[in-house]
């Protein structure tokens, strides 16, 4: 194997890039916080927390017992999708 090879290997593997990108994820956020100070960091996570929470709040709402409002309605939906789905497979 010569040394292209090789060196093409790893630059096509997740591996290489995946500690790549932390690195410079951890950069990026030394940056941040040397720049702007440590009050620069909150927001981002507080943002994704509270958009995560606005999204499973209306995911619950659209059930009842972990079970779609459609399919309570009328359980032979439930079946005739169950029943599709088994026929596409």
């Amino acid at each position: 194997m010569s040394s292209l090879e090789l060196v093409r290997e790893a630059l096509v593997s997740f591996w290489f890039w995946f500690p790549m990108s932390y690195a410079l994820y951890m950069l990026v956020q030394l940056y941040f916080l040397v720049a702007y100070g440590i009050v620069s960091l909150i927001p981002v996570p507080l943002v994704t927390v509270v958009y995560v929470l606005i999204v499973e709040e209306k995911r619950i709402k659209k059930s009842i017992h972990g079970v779609d409002k459609k399919f309570v309605e009328s359980p032979s939906k439930l079946i005739e999708e169950y029943l599709e789905t088994i026929k596409k497979d």
